[in-house]
Order: C-alpha cells, then sequence, then structure tokens
C-alpha cells in the first residue's frame, strides 16, 4: 500500500500484517494479528519495522510486538 503525504511531499510504502482468527469452534473468537509491517519513505530510504508475533498454543502472552527503525 502506498501513502502519500502531500504537504510534506512525501510517500510510504506500508506492508500490513496477517489476521489469524481463533476460537471460532470452541473458546472466545478473536482476532489476532501476526507477521512483519514495513513503513519505508521512499524519499529518504528510512525503514521501520513492527513484528506482531502470535501466541503459542501454549504459553506465551497475546499481542506481543517488537521493532527497530
Amino acid at each position: 500500500m502506498k501513502l502519500h503525504l502531500q504537504e510534506l511531499d512525501e510517500v510510504y510504502t506500508i506492508t500490513l500484517p496477517s489476521a489469524i482468527v481463533k476460537g471460532i469452534f470452541f473458546g472466545t473468537m478473536m482476532v489476532e494479528l501476526g507477521g512483519t509491517v514495513k513503513v519505508e519513505n521512499m524519499n529518504n530510504g528510512l525503514v521501520a519495522e513492527v513484528d506482531f508475533k502470535q501466541k503459542p498454543m501454549i504459553g506465551g502472552q497475546y499481542c506481543a510486538i517488537s521493532g527497530g527503525i
């Protein structure tokens, strides 16, 4: 996906994470994001990455993320 900010004359490319639906047959239904989102400024080459970590079957935590620039 491309985002153009006209006032700043900047163009960004953005990737989107996957959405996983859990609890369809039993338990509480919820949507969990997973994968890497990359935001890149096409004018100066700066890149930010955010990793949405999915909860494992046993243990772990929901809504864990990590990232960097």
